[in-house]
This record gives structure tokens, sequence and C-alpha cells, in this order.
């Protein structure tokens, strides 16, 4: 998908500043989402220092903080710190604990790629216990919603709600693709969440933090100590799980704490250096091959051994739906055969890679076709 971009007359924080004085000229309340993260800290710290260069009264500012249950062990206290920041400016902090259904790549194997945070059935294997400030419900919410679900039905019922949220186009190809279509889709419907800081880079993240010497959780440094990716999300996400067994010496017991909460968390242990995890490594030891030919065979190969051994899981059948219109071609970009090759070695329960894998394929026949022509 093409997309156009151009350039602003102004630096990123000058953007942000205008964005959040836009937001707050149309609405007098505004909430904000934060996470506890580098992302949304950065979110925190431009609106609280906006709204102070402009004399805006923090009781139109309220902050929501959607606790996951299994968030690394110093981020809470990162979060009550800005709890109190937020309070003591007069505006309101909601530090919302409720059972979230979330993704947990754990369990793809069994084809089920959810789990449900601060569940009642299992309050007695909960990895942390809700702070006493924490509200455990909400008129708008639904049992097994997710966060997502939750804001929009908020919206849905409140029309002057609307969000600050701290999301990058700079994290990933996915969320530059989703702000593109957010942009045709939001004059259809009526737009509540507002992506304040979506052109910054990880540098201008990392500026205003160190600018205002505000204080972030030291699981950073640690992902900075392992050469781990700085991010963290949430805690069962692939990206997230793989950093999981380097970082044990730095959280003793945490794992412990996991693993009672989720049992499947043992295959990170065994496999969190292979393509179950979305590690490139895998691919020179134990020869995926970087060529048409081989990748074809090893397909072939594993599409057999599924049906040898009676697979019956969301990630063959999609593999075998995506080779079966997939083999007729060759001179295909490597992306389309490692998607399928993803799919067999670390399932699909949710057809994100299957997804992935349409799109791959319609651009590489684009492609093709625009070669024949000329």
């Amino acid at each position: 998908m093409a997309m156009l971009t151009r350039p602003l007359h102004m630096n990123v924080l000058e953007a942000a500043e205008k964005r959040i004085l836009n937001v707050f000229s149309k609405y007098y309340r505004v909430d904000m989402c934060f996470s506890g993260g580098k992302d949304s800290i950065a979110l925190m710290l431009v609106t609280i220092n906006t709204m102070r260069k402009y004399g805006i009264d923090f009781k139109r500012l309220s902050v929501s903080f959607c606790d996951e249950e299994a968030i690394y062990p110093d981020v809470p206290d990162v979060v009550e710190h800005y709890r109190r920041m937020i309070l003591s400016l007069g505006g309101t902090f909601n530090w919302l604990c409720l059972p979230w259904r979330h993704y947990n790549c754990t369990n793809t194997l069994l084809d089920e790629d959810s789990w449900t945070c601060w569940d009642i059935r299992a309050k007695d294997k909960w990895v942390r216990t809700p702070p006493p400030h924490a509200l455990r419900w909400h008129p708008d919410f639904k049992y097994g919603m997710s966060y997502q679900e939750f804001f929009k039905e908020v919206a849905a019922k409140h029309d002057n709600f609307v969000q600050l949220v701290g999301v990058r186009a700079a994290e990933s190809v996915q969320r530059l693709t989703s702000f593109h279509r957010m942009a045709y889709q939001k004059r259809a419907s009526r737009q509540y969440i507002y992506n304040v800081i979506y052109d910054w880079k990880d540098s201008d993240v990392w500026k205003i933090i160190k600018d205002n010497n505000a204080v972030f959780p030291k699981t950073y440094m640690n992902l900075w100590r392992i050469g781990a990716k700085l991010r963290m999300s949430q805690i069962f996400a692939a990206d997230t799980c793989r950093a999981i067994p380097k970082l044990l010496v730095f959280y003793p017991g945490f794992y412990e704490k996991l693993q009672r909460r989720c049992p499947n968390i043992d295959i990170v242990l065994l496999y969190y250096d292979t393509r179950l995890f979305k590690s490139s490594s895998q691919s020179s030891r134990h020869d995926v091959g970087n060529d048409e030919q081989t990748m074809r065979k090893q397909i072939r190969k594993g599409i057999a051994d599924g049906i040898r051994n009676n697979r019956n899981d969301r990630g063959f059948h999609n593999a075998r739906k995506a080779w079966s219109k997939t083999e007729r071609y060759s001179g295909l970009n490597l992306a389309v055969y490692r998607h399928i090759l993803n799919m067999l070695h670390g399932g699909d329960a949710k057809s994100r890679t299957y997804r992935a894998w349409m799109i791959d394929l319609n651009a590489s026949l684009r492609q093709t076709c625009m070669d024949g022509k000329e």
C-alpha cells in the first residue's frame, strides 16, 4: 500500500503541542491512556508541559491506566509516581484493574490466543494484588473485553469522550499502515482517539524523558543490558516473551509467578530463540534457507508432515490454504514463503500471519505484472 507523507514546518515537539491544544480547544474534558512505558511517559510529559505553558486547568484532564496484572515488578511504582503527580496537579487518575482479555502467544500451539487479566476465577494465582485505590468495576465494561473494545464502548455511549494516546508509527510497519487507514476511516465515524506523538522517533522519546529528568521503568535498562529491543509490550506478546529468559536474573521469583498464572510459558525457555517468538537468528542455525526453491521444498515437507501427524490447528489450516494459492506462482518475494513457514512452525491462532501473507502476495504479484509490462 502506497502511503503519502508530507513534511511539517516545525519540530515534533511543537507539532505535539499544537495537537494537544487543538484537542483541548474542541473538548472540555480529555482522557489520556497511560501504560507506564516510555511512549506514554513522553505523552504525559508533553501534555503536562503544554497545559502548564498555556494555562489549561488540570481539572480538565483525566488519565486511565489499564493494569494488565502481569507486568514487570518496577512498573507499578512508576505508575504510582505519575498518579501522584497528576493528582497533585488537580487531575484525575483512574487505575483500572478489570478482567481484560489479552493476547497470549504461549497458548498459540493450543489454538488459543488469549488470557483474562484479573480473572476472579483465578484469584489465587494472580501475579500481584491490585492496589487499594484501583477500580474493579465500570458501568461500561463487560467481562472479557479488551481495553480497546472498552474505550470504544465508552466513546459510543458518551459523545464528549476523547482520548490522547502515545502510539507511534516508528514502532512497526503495521502501526504506520493503521495510521494511514485511520486517516480515511475517521471521516466516516466520530474520531475519539488522538495520536499526539505518532511521528516521534525513539530519540525524541528519550530526549524529552532526559530533558525532564523523568522517572521511567528500570526494565528498559535491563533490556539494554541483555541487548534486547527497548520495548515493553503486553508481557505475553511474542516480542516481550522472547526477552523473559534473559531477564530472569533481574527479577527473582517473577518467572514462578508467571508460570503459576500461565503454565504454558515454559515453552518460552525452550523456544524463545525460534520463529515461534519472531526470532530472526533461527534461519542461520537451522538451515531455513534463503532461496525460493529451498523454502518451497520446506513448505511441502512441513505440510506433508502435518497431514501425516493429523495436525488440526488453525496455523496448519492457514498454511495449507496459503500454499494452495501460492504454489502455482514462481519468482515471488521471499517474504511470501516465510509467512507460510511461520504458520507451519509457530501457529497462527489469530490469522495475523495469514493476513500478512495476503498483503505480501498481492504486492509481489502486482510487482511481477509491472515488471512484465516494462
